[in-house]
Protein backbone atom coordinates (compact mmCIF):
# COMPACT_ATOMS: atom_id res chain seq x y z
CA UNK A 1 0.00 0.00 0.00
CA UNK A 2 1.10 3.58 -0.80
CA UNK A 3 -0.29 6.52 0.93
CA UNK A 4 -1.65 9.74 -0.91
CA UNK A 5 -1.66 13.51 -0.12
CA UNK A 6 -3.02 15.67 -2.31
CA UNK A 7 -2.93 19.36 -2.65
CA UNK A 8 -4.47 21.10 0.65
CA UNK A 9 -4.91 24.16 -1.33
CA UNK A 10 -5.09 25.66 -5.08
CA UNK A 11 -1.79 27.25 -4.11
CA UNK A 12 -0.23 26.14 -1.14
CA UNK A 13 0.23 22.33 -0.02
CA UNK A 14 1.42 23.13 3.52
CA UNK A 15 -1.88 24.93 4.47
CA UNK A 16 -4.18 21.45 5.21
CA UNK A 17 -7.46 21.88 6.46
CA UNK A 18 -6.49 24.33 8.86
CA UNK A 19 -2.98 23.64 9.56
CA UNK A 20 -0.09 25.30 8.50
CA UNK A 21 3.07 23.44 8.19
CA UNK A 22 5.92 25.41 8.08
CA UNK A 23 8.20 23.41 5.63
CA UNK A 24 8.39 20.19 3.97
CA UNK A 25 10.47 18.73 7.18
CA UNK A 26 7.56 19.31 8.86
CA UNK A 27 4.46 18.10 7.28
CA UNK A 28 6.39 15.04 6.78
CA UNK A 29 7.39 15.03 10.27
CA UNK A 30 3.82 15.37 12.11
CA UNK A 31 1.26 14.12 9.44
CA UNK A 32 2.95 11.89 6.71
CA UNK A 33 5.20 9.93 9.11
CA UNK A 34 3.01 8.54 11.63
CA UNK A 35 0.22 8.05 8.94
CA UNK A 36 2.69 5.64 7.29
CA UNK A 37 3.72 3.79 10.40
CA UNK A 38 0.15 3.12 11.42
CA UNK A 39 -0.54 1.94 7.68
CA UNK A 40 2.66 -0.25 7.48
CA UNK A 41 3.69 1.84 4.48
CA UNK A 42 6.57 2.81 2.98
CA UNK A 43 5.95 4.79 0.36
CA UNK A 44 3.54 7.72 -0.69
CA UNK A 45 2.45 9.89 -3.35
CA UNK A 46 2.23 13.86 -2.82
CA UNK A 47 -0.31 14.76 -5.97
CA UNK A 48 0.70 18.35 -6.85
CA UNK A 49 3.47 19.24 -4.11
CA UNK A 50 3.49 22.73 -5.68
CA UNK A 51 0.06 23.29 -5.69
CA UNK A 52 -2.79 23.59 -7.94
CA UNK A 53 -3.19 26.24 -10.18
CA UNK A 54 -6.11 28.76 -10.85
CA UNK A 55 -4.15 29.00 -14.25
CA UNK A 56 -4.99 25.65 -15.31
CA UNK A 57 -8.28 25.70 -12.72
CA UNK A 58 -10.23 28.30 -14.08
CA UNK A 59 -9.33 27.12 -17.56
CA UNK A 60 -10.95 22.98 -16.74
CA UNK A 61 -7.28 22.33 -17.57
CA UNK A 62 -4.99 19.66 -17.03
CA UNK A 63 -2.69 20.12 -13.98
CA UNK A 64 0.71 21.77 -14.78
CA UNK A 65 4.15 20.35 -15.25
CA UNK A 66 5.89 23.39 -14.03
CA UNK A 67 4.05 24.01 -10.95
CA UNK A 68 7.39 23.85 -9.29
CA UNK A 69 8.04 27.51 -11.00
CA UNK A 70 4.99 29.11 -10.18
CA UNK A 71 5.14 28.25 -6.09
CA UNK A 72 9.16 29.44 -6.80
CA UNK A 73 7.57 32.44 -8.12
CA UNK A 74 5.10 33.16 -5.03
CA UNK A 75 7.55 32.02 -2.46
CA UNK A 76 5.58 29.35 -1.22
CA UNK A 77 5.48 25.15 -0.57
CA UNK A 78 9.09 25.28 0.71
CA UNK A 79 10.75 24.60 -3.09
CA UNK A 80 14.60 25.23 -1.94
CA UNK A 81 13.56 22.63 1.34
CA UNK A 82 11.95 19.89 -0.48
CA UNK A 83 15.08 17.72 -1.78
CA UNK A 84 16.38 17.44 1.46
CA UNK A 85 13.25 16.58 2.96
CA UNK A 86 12.38 13.92 0.13
CA UNK A 87 15.95 12.86 1.05
CA UNK A 88 15.74 12.66 5.03
CA UNK A 89 12.47 10.40 4.53
CA UNK A 90 14.40 7.95 2.22
CA UNK A 91 17.33 7.70 5.16
CA UNK A 92 14.54 6.71 7.44
CA UNK A 93 13.25 3.94 4.96
CA UNK A 94 9.75 6.55 3.36
CA UNK A 95 9.78 6.72 -0.37
CA UNK A 96 8.26 10.13 -1.32
CA UNK A 97 7.15 10.22 -4.86
CA UNK A 98 5.63 13.41 -6.58
CA UNK A 99 2.17 13.60 -8.82
CA UNK A 100 1.97 16.57 -11.28
CA UNK A 101 0.97 17.71 -14.61
CA UNK A 102 2.75 16.43 -17.94
CA UNK A 103 3.71 19.03 -20.55
CA UNK A 104 1.40 19.50 -23.46
CA UNK A 105 2.98 22.16 -25.78
CA UNK A 106 6.21 21.74 -26.77
CA UNK A 107 8.85 21.80 -23.96
CA UNK A 108 12.74 21.50 -24.65
CA UNK A 109 13.91 18.18 -22.86
CA UNK A 110 16.89 20.04 -21.08
CA UNK A 111 14.22 22.98 -20.47
CA UNK A 112 11.67 20.04 -18.68
CA UNK A 113 14.85 18.67 -16.82
CA UNK A 114 15.95 22.25 -15.43
CA UNK A 115 12.57 22.67 -13.97
CA UNK A 116 12.27 19.72 -12.00
CA UNK A 117 15.80 19.30 -11.32
CA UNK A 118 14.65 19.84 -7.04
CA UNK A 119 12.26 16.88 -7.68
CA UNK A 120 14.79 14.70 -9.86
CA UNK A 121 17.52 15.10 -7.23
CA UNK A 122 14.92 14.53 -4.22
CA UNK A 123 15.05 11.04 -5.52
CA UNK A 124 11.69 9.73 -4.74
CA UNK A 125 10.31 9.60 -8.26
CA UNK A 126 7.72 10.91 -10.90
CA UNK A 127 4.42 10.05 -11.81
CA UNK A 128 3.13 12.09 -14.77
CA UNK A 129 -0.69 13.08 -14.74
CA UNK A 130 -2.62 11.53 -18.46
CA UNK A 131 1.29 10.89 -19.41
CA UNK A 132 -0.69 7.28 -20.98
CA UNK A 133 -2.59 8.95 -23.24
CA UNK A 134 0.56 10.95 -24.76
CA UNK A 135 0.32 10.00 -28.81
CA UNK A 136 3.26 10.93 -31.13
CA UNK A 137 4.49 13.67 -28.51
CA UNK A 138 8.57 14.83 -28.47
CA UNK A 139 7.66 13.97 -24.51
CA UNK A 140 7.15 10.36 -24.84
CA UNK A 141 11.22 10.04 -25.21
CA UNK A 142 11.32 13.28 -22.32
CA UNK A 143 9.96 10.80 -19.80
CA UNK A 144 11.91 7.43 -21.09
CA UNK A 145 14.77 9.95 -21.02
CA UNK A 146 14.06 11.11 -17.27
CA UNK A 147 13.63 7.53 -16.54
CA UNK A 148 17.12 7.33 -16.18
CA UNK A 149 17.72 9.72 -13.54
CA UNK A 150 14.93 8.99 -11.63
CA UNK A 151 11.80 6.49 -11.21
CA UNK A 152 8.91 7.76 -13.53
CA UNK A 153 5.43 6.53 -13.47
CA UNK A 154 2.31 6.89 -15.48
CA UNK A 155 -1.47 7.84 -15.79
CA UNK A 156 -3.49 6.24 -16.61
CA UNK A 157 -3.44 2.32 -17.28
CA UNK A 158 -1.40 2.44 -21.42
CA UNK A 159 -2.47 0.30 -23.89
CA UNK A 160 -0.78 -2.77 -25.08
CA UNK A 161 2.09 -1.42 -26.95
CA UNK A 162 2.26 2.11 -25.98
CA UNK A 163 5.84 4.05 -25.99
CA UNK A 164 5.33 4.00 -21.84
CA UNK A 165 3.77 0.52 -21.24
CA UNK A 166 6.40 -1.08 -19.58
CA UNK A 167 6.73 1.83 -16.77
CA UNK A 168 4.56 1.59 -13.33
CA UNK A 169 1.15 3.54 -13.82
CA UNK A 170 -1.29 4.37 -11.71
CA UNK A 171 -5.48 4.62 -12.30
CA UNK A 172 -7.87 5.91 -10.05
CA UNK A 173 -10.55 3.45 -8.82
CA UNK A 174 -13.29 4.96 -11.07
CA UNK A 175 -11.42 4.08 -14.58
CA UNK A 176 -10.73 0.58 -13.61
CA UNK A 177 -13.21 -1.46 -14.90
CA UNK A 178 -12.76 0.08 -17.90
CA UNK A 179 -9.15 -0.69 -18.21
CA UNK A 180 -8.66 -4.71 -17.24
CA UNK A 181 -7.36 -5.40 -20.35
CA UNK A 182 -3.96 -3.54 -20.06
CA UNK A 183 -2.30 -5.08 -17.53
CA UNK A 184 -0.70 -8.86 -16.92
CA UNK A 185 1.08 -10.52 -14.08
CA UNK A 186 4.23 -10.07 -15.58
CA UNK A 187 3.75 -6.75 -16.58
CA UNK A 188 4.76 -3.56 -14.77
CA UNK A 189 3.13 -1.94 -11.44
CA UNK A 190 -0.26 -1.10 -11.70
CA UNK A 191 -2.11 1.27 -9.06
CA UNK A 192 -5.24 2.06 -7.98
CA UNK A 193 -5.59 4.96 -6.28
CA UNK A 194 -8.49 5.57 -4.02
CA UNK A 195 -9.52 9.33 -2.96
CA UNK A 196 -11.77 8.07 0.39
CA UNK A 197 -15.31 9.18 -1.67
CA UNK A 198 -17.99 8.21 -3.78
CA UNK A 199 -15.98 7.21 -7.20
CA UNK A 200 -14.02 4.75 -4.95
CA UNK A 201 -16.20 1.88 -6.44
CA UNK A 202 -14.72 -1.31 -8.19
CA UNK A 203 -17.05 -3.74 -9.82
CA UNK A 204 -14.17 -6.18 -10.65
CA UNK A 205 -13.10 -6.70 -7.12
CA UNK A 206 -17.08 -5.91 -5.95
CA UNK A 207 -16.06 -3.11 -4.12
CA UNK A 208 -18.88 -0.62 -4.40
CA UNK A 209 -18.80 1.94 -1.57
CA UNK A 210 -15.65 4.58 -0.51
CA UNK A 211 -13.13 3.52 1.09
CA UNK A 212 -13.18 4.32 4.93
CA UNK A 213 -10.57 3.20 7.95
CA UNK A 214 -12.88 0.88 8.40
CA UNK A 215 -12.72 -1.18 5.15
CA UNK A 216 -9.51 0.11 4.07
CA UNK A 217 -7.17 -3.20 4.71
CA UNK A 218 -9.92 -5.51 3.10
CA UNK A 219 -9.90 -3.27 -0.35
CA UNK A 220 -6.34 -3.35 -0.38
CA UNK A 221 -6.49 -7.49 0.15
CA UNK A 222 -8.94 -7.53 -2.66
CA UNK A 223 -6.48 -5.38 -5.05
CA UNK A 224 -3.64 -7.82 -3.82
CA UNK A 225 -5.35 -10.76 -5.13
CA UNK A 226 -5.49 -9.10 -8.65
CA UNK A 227 -1.78 -8.00 -8.19
CA UNK A 228 -2.22 -4.26 -8.11
CA UNK A 229 -1.24 -1.71 -5.60
CA UNK A 230 -3.22 0.37 -3.88
CA UNK A 231 -2.87 4.28 -3.11
CA UNK A 232 -4.89 5.12 -0.07
CA UNK A 233 -5.33 8.68 1.03
CA UNK A 234 -2.97 8.83 4.44
CA UNK A 235 -5.84 10.92 6.38
CA UNK A 236 -7.28 7.34 7.12
CA UNK A 237 -4.21 6.69 8.72
CA UNK A 238 -4.09 10.18 10.67
CA UNK A 239 -5.79 10.28 14.34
Amino acid sequence: MILSIRAGGRRNFLARRGKRYESWSDLFARFLTPACRRAGSSRAILFNPFGQWEVVINKGGQMLWDQIEYARRYGLNDVDGYTDAVRAMAREGIEVMAYIGTPVDYVPRRDVLRTLKPIIDAGGGIYFDASASLKDSPHIQTLLDLNEHVSVGTETWPVPGHPLAHLPSLALARAVDSRLDRISRDGPQRLVMFRGDDEDSIKAIRHTQRVTSANVHDVVAKCAQRGWTTVMPAELFVR
